[in-house]
């Protein structure tokens, strides 16, 4: 069976289908170009380039001296891999292939040079890299039909192993029908038998004997004459030289051939001499058939003959004789008149044969189809080969036969050898249909819709078309509806379950009806597509396929109520001051499925020439790479003037992209669209991007004048696509404020940002979580604000589902973050940040979250503060309402006022790694309803609170838990630990306590109890300007005494005030306060370079930035990975990074830097990975706390507890003490108060007024609180 190949053809100009012919195979399906090589006789050889002519090349150094059988073997590139005489092997320069384990001795074949198919080489259907070598002896001597495994690429080979002693030299194979394997073909000896074998991915099997045809029973002149198949394996000739007499008459006979299952057939046997004289044209009766061969189309079989060469010399007679080469119509029919179904086509005349000439001289010999579809026929001892150039026309009946006895007796019979190389008898030996491609797989497109079909038989096909289409039918219909590369497969599983794929690359090119001139304007290769002067485009208006239509020279177009269609990758290029004005218009491609490029808004020019404006209002723009994209050209940073509003852009690869401009208007009340008919926008020569990332608003490096605002963002039909909202890489003072986004993967993501905010935008997720997945992910950015957002998360999932890799708003690395005043509701963890510095977390309210509400790895100088978390403690989880990790490199942080409900653990604080560590400042937090720990310390120093006292020191943490047993520790250290001045701590673990009292004065705990409070305690959460107001008023003025400052203010607070200025474009106070800082700040070198290096990125000067990071030594490992970064946001445009700028990146993923989620975000975007990554919440370590000491058991005793309503109590105090028994619920109020004024003493108290509920009973004195107790009221 031949491979199968696809081929097309062209339907008309509008719509066609065009294969790019680039066949790739794969599971063993073997290529025609294993065939492109052949080396015979001595030193000869012939190379084909696929279908091309053949060459006759000189560089066949072979050592082998070829006389009648031969095989050669190349690979799917057409190299040559090796060749065999069945003896030994041959490499691909020549060399005989030694034994690898024995390199003094060759391979050994079983085979004889002599045999007229002494080898045939077959691929290995389960190994790519091995080939089964089957061999004949000579003569039927005793070595018979044996085979080897032979690895050409280690050059190892089995022992060889006999399948029949005493055959004939035939040997032949076929593909199998079904494409799974090859059946090989030898005849017996003395006998009708044919020998068939299989091989195929489990081996080689054995088949019966089967005994059909004339027996092949002359002696040993009954073992010559070749064995052939047609190409696709339907029909076997076997060519008898001889005969069974020694009369000269032999007999060639054809059999029908099941490919399927490799029996040949008893009926409709054709048979040709049997005994009966052939009349030549020379009168000559004799019929001495050698060479057998095919037609390419199967339907005309060749018969060289070889003489009686050896009769002429047994019997000692000299003289001349004449060969003939016959063509046999399998076709023919008995009505056609005047006709012969064998025909003499061809003649060649030998020398004077004596005793002394060599055997055979100048005979006709083995007949072999090239790659070109031409036979070839070999000459013994010509130094040409014979050629028959049309083998599939059948000969002009009377016409004289060509004569191949001397090159100049016929024109075009001949094929040149390279010098001093000549022919033998025989030709390569090779798998018929690894020879011949005449298509199994065919395909034929009408107006792009396509038909596939399989011309093999049998095994179970599984086509696939490559758009994520598949068909199981012999011959599907398939339509493309998107233009691009697709690869088809089509396996093939046999019945042994062996598989064969085959592959190729189709091109599909767009089908639309509006290239035929069915539009008012229609701009394709042929027209002229500048437009230089205003132009008003109306109705219908087509762009063909990879045409782009540039607009310039001030012209200005306008496109209003147009319905603009495009070819794939067409665009429109607005230049130099040209304009575009759309109202109410559809750009769109062609076809539903299909797209093209976009938009692009530019300047050629590096004068100072006008920018291209536009005003967009009320369009839809619709599968476009880039629907609107802007950029400058020289790095000039021009301002570009685009207002596009209330537009919308549907299942777009990007929105709206901008690059290296400054943005003069808002974007406002546009919709952006990722819905279930998003086409495939990869394998264009316009393709943008990352493959599955999908983006309304993208932007790098740009300057935002006004807002990004009011937008809608929304994915109904969520999957797995990466819709992300808004990007901005590089940018400087981007506002986001006032959109919605509904169901996006991610709505905002900020990378080196020189300042933004992102405000009142709501955010709400329905789908589950899909990886990496934060709605607001902030990275390695300064100066940003996220505040008033509503982020809301309805998806319901289990516990066990918790990845640690969602959270509503996600902050790493950088400074001045002021995250406050956010509404979260139902992520894994609302407020993620990593190792960021100088930053407010604050007045946020949290609500039911799963893992963290507020979680920090790493912070340095972060305050949390006033933030209401409410989280969904789980019964086997550890739900955490702050969550604080560090490694050793934390400082100056503070946890304040914070209200923290319903959680497993309040608070969690935990040294992972590092250095000795402090904890940060804890005062004036809330806790109620935790069920494990209050707060939970690992491996931290320090205490809680610096006094007992509320007015010097206390903590002012209130601890109110969910389980009035005392299965709660509400402070567990591992170190010991001082609680100073909290109220409500009655079970720890290795802890001291300080006095008890003094509940927080947080407003959302509403403990405030101004009798034991004074003006010192102040809520103040929003401090984070305090670092800055002796260097600046108003956040745009300079304080008149800031210079006197400067020598005091940390580099933090130095950069907070140059963002204020700057982005403010108070650019003459900005450049006086840099100049100052420079002359009297006292900050370190290298952040005083940081300083230097803000300063000229916030005025575009990237040149100037870059030589400053060139100049610094970085301190640490990190800072030079911070360096590094900075270099390529300076330098890269942010689809494209080079090798050694990819290294530089690779290196920092690699080394798991506080930075890798920054550098494979970058990576990501320039299509070198295939996923972000962002980093994941560490799992709290959860510990079992055995030691918890319950300090109300020796405070006082209160009986019955739990009880009905009235209790009895025993207290003991010291003498001259004045005290009072206080009653507080579960809200912090006081529900019930008595005095106390005995040093020992048991009373009553009625409490059937209160509700049932946990109450906390409390002995205090002058605001300290002597004992307390739980008391659980029924």
């Amino acid at each position: 069976m031949y491979i199968p190949s696809l081929t097309s053809k062209k339907i008309n100009h509008i719509a066609f289908l065009l294969l790019i012919i680039s066949v790739s195979f794969s599971n063993n399906a073997v290529s025609q170009s294993t065939a492109n090589n052949w080396v015979f006789g001595v030193g000869g050889g012939l190379t084909f380039d696929n279908n091309t002519p053949a060459n006759a090349p000189s560089n066949y150094q072979s050592s082998m001296n070829q006389w009648e059988g031969v095989a050669t073997m190349s690979d799917d590139n057409g190299d040559l891999l090796f060749y065999t005489d069945g003896a030994s092997i041959y490499d691909e320069l020549g060399n005989i292939v030694n034994d690898p384990n024995s390199t003094s001795s060759p391979h050994e074949l079983k085979g004889d040079p002599s045999s007229t198919q002494s080898a045939i080489i077959v691929p290995d259907p389960a190994d790519d890299e091995q080939y089964y070598i089957f061999t004949v002896d000579a003569f039927a001597n005793t070595d018979g039909l044996q085979y080897v495994i032979y690895n050409p690429y280690s050059e190892e080979m089995t022992v060889p192993i006999l399948l029949d002693g005493n055959v004939t030299e035939k040997l032949t194979a076929v593909k199998k029908g079904d494409n799974s394997g090859y059946y090989i073909v030898s005849h017996d000896w003395d006998n009708d038998a044919f020998l068939v074998y299989m091989v195929d991915c489990n081996g080689l099997t054995t088949l019966l004997p089967q005994n059909v045809g004339a027996d092949h029973n002359n002696g040993t002149n009954s073992t010559l004459g070749y064995m052939k198949f047609n190409s696709d394996g339907t029909k076997l000739a076997i060519a008898n030289t001889y005969g069974n007499t020694n009369d000269g008459f032999g007999f060639v006979q054809v059999f029908d051939f099941d490919n399927l299952t490799g029996v040949i057939s008893p009926n409709n046997i054709v048979s040709i001499g049997m005994n009966n004289a052939l009349s030549a044209t020379d009168g000559s009766t004799l019929f001495t058939p050698y060479g057998i061969e095919f037609s390419p189309n199967g339907q005309l079989l060749y018969i060289s003959e070889v003489g009686s060469g050896v009769q002429i010399q047994i019997n000692q007679i000299n003289g001349l004789e004449t060969m003939s080469l016959w063509q046999y119509d399998l076709n023919w029919s008995n009505s056609s008149p005047n006709t012969s179904a064998l025909q003499e086509i061809g003649t060649v005349q030998t020398s004077n044969i004596s005793l002394t000439t060599p055997l055979f001289n100048y005979c006709f010999g083995a007949l072999q189809v090239g790659r070109d579809g031409k036979i070839y026929i070999a000459m013994d001892e010509r130094s040409e080969l014979g050629t028959i150039n049309i083998p599939n026309n059948v000969f002009t009946q009377g016409n004289p036969p060509l004569d191949y006895s001397s090159t100049s007796s016929s024109s075009n019979t001949f094929f040149d050898l390279a010098s001093n190389t000549k022919c033998k008898l025989g030709l390569p030996n090779f798998v018929q249909s690894l020879v011949i491609d005449n298509g199994s797989i065919n395909v034929q497109g009408e107006s792009c819709e396509n038909t596939f079909t399989y011309e093999g038989t049998g095994g179970v096909l599984e086509w696939d078309f490559g758009d994520g289409s598949f068909s199981n039918d012999q011959s599907p219909q398939h339509t493309y509806n998107i233009p691009g590369i697709y690869t088809v497969t089509l396996t093939i599983t046999g019945p042994a379950g062996c598989e064969i794929t085959l592959t190729e690359d189709i091109t599909v090119v767009s089908c639309c009806i509006f290239a035929n001139n069915n539009a008012d304007f229609v701009y394709d290769n042929t027209t002229n597509n500048v437009i230089s002067s205003d132009l008003v485009w109306d109705n219908k208006v087509y762009i063909a396929d990879f045409t782009v239509v540039t607009v310039d020279a001030q012209a200005v177009l306008d496109v209003t109520n147009v319905d603009v269609i495009f070819g794939d990758c067409a665009g429109i290029d607005f230049t130099d001051g040209s304009s575009l004005r759309a109202t109410n218009s559809v750009f769109r491609p062609c076809q539903q499925d299909g797209v093209w490029r976009g938009l692009n808004f530019y300047s050629i020019s590096n004068e100072l020439l006008d920018s291209p404006t536009a005003i967009i209002n009320e369009c839809t723009f619709k599968n476009a790479q880039q629907a609107i994209n802007s950029y400058s050209y020289f790095n000039q940073f021009r301002e570009i003037d685009l207002r596009v509003t209330n537009n919308l852009f549907s299942n777009c690869k990007a929105g709206i992209n901008l690059r290296d401009i400054i943005y003069t208007r808002s974007i406002t009340g546009n919709t952006f669209l990722i819905d279930n008919l998003v086409p495939a926008f990869e394998n264009f020569e316009c393709s943008w991007g990352n493959p599955q990332d999908y983006v309304g608003i993208n932007s790098y490096r740009a300057r935002f004048l006004e807002s990004i605002s009011q937008n809608d963002f929304l994915s109904p039909d969520y999957t797995t696509l990466n819709f992300t909202g808004i990007t901005s890489n590089s940018d400087r003072n981007i506002s986001i404020s006032s959109n919605n986004f509904n169901n996006v993967y991610q709505s905002i993501e900020l990378i080196n940002l020189r300042g933004g905010s992102i405000e009142m935008n709501k955010i709400h997720v329905t789908h589950d979580f899909m990886g990496y997945e934060h709605q607001i992910a902030v990275q390695n950015s300064r100066k940003i604000l996220i505040g008033n957002n509503e982020l809301i998360n309805s998806s319901q999932y289990a516990i066990e589902d918790f990845l640690g890799n969602n959270s509503a708003i996600y902050c790493s690395s950088g400074s001045l973050y002021d995250i406050k005043e956010n509404f979260i509701e139902g992520f894994e963890t609302a407020i993620q940040c990593q190792k960021i510095r100088k930053s407010h977390i604050i007045d946020n309210e949290i609500s039911n979250c799963h893992l963290f509400g507020v979680y920090l790895i790493r912070p340095k100088d972060v305050k949390v503060s006033c933030n209401t978390i409410n989280m969904e403690a789980q019964n086997d989880g550890n739900v955490i309402g702050i969550g604080y990790f560090t490694d050793g490199f934390s400082n100056g942080n503070v946890i304040q006022s914070n209200c923290i409900l319903e959680t497993n653990t309040a608070m969690h604080f935990e040294k992972f790694a590092g250095t000795t560590q402090s904890l940060p400042d804890i005062y004036n937090n809330y806790m109620y309803s935790y069920s494990d720990f209050g707060i939970n310390v690992i491996d931290l120093n320090g205490d809680i609170g610096s006094s007992p006292s509320v007015s010097l020191g206390a903590g002012r943490n209130s601890f109110i838990s969910n389980n009035g047993l005392g299965l709660t520790a509400d402070i567990a250290s591992t170190n010991t630990l001082t609680s100073y001045g909290n109220s409500g701590v009655n079970f720890i673990s290795n802890v001291n306590i300080q006095g008890n009292s003094g509940s927080s004065y947080a407003s959302c705990g509403q403990q405030i109890n101004y009798s034991n409070s004074n003006s010192s305690y102040l809520e103040i959460c929003d401090d984070l300007q305090n670092g800055i107001v002796a260097l600046i008023i108003n956040d745009s003025q300079l304080n008149p005494d800031y210079i006197s400052a400067i020598p005091t203010t940390d580099y933090p607070d130095l950069l907070h005030a140059l963002y204020l200025l700057r982005n403010n474009s108070v650019e003459g106070d900005a450049d006086e306060f840099y100049q100052e800082v420079i002359s009297y700040s006292s900050i370190s070198v290298n952040e005083l370079n940081w300083f230097r290096f803000h300063n000229h990125s916030l005025k575009h000067e990237f040149e100037t930035a870059l030589s400053i990071l060139n100049e610094m030594l970085p301190f640490n490992k990190e800072e030079e990975q911070l360096i590094s970064l900075q270099r390529i946001h300076l330098v890269a445009p942010c689809d494209a990074l080079s090798s050694s700028q990819i290294t530089i990146l690779q290196s920092i993923v690699e080394s798991d830097s506080r930075y890798r989620d920054v550098a494979t975000n970058l990576l990501f975007e320039a299509g070198v990975v295939s996923s972000r990554f962002y980093f994941p919440t560490r799992q709290a370590q959860n510990r079992i706390v055995s030691d918890v000491t319950n300090l109300e058991s020796s405070s006082f005793e209160v009986h019955p507890n739990p009880t009905n309503g009235v209790i009895s109590f025993e207290y003991v105090l010291e003498e001259g003490i004045d005290a009072e028994l206080s009653v507080i619920d579960i809200a912090g109020k006081t529900v019930a108060e008595i005095p106390l004024n005995f040093q020992y003493s048991m009373q009553k108290m009625d409490l059937n007024h209160l509700l049932q509920g946990v109450y906390t009973l409390i002995i205090s004195s002058d605001d300290v609180i002597l004992a307390n107790s739980k008391l659980i009221k029924l």
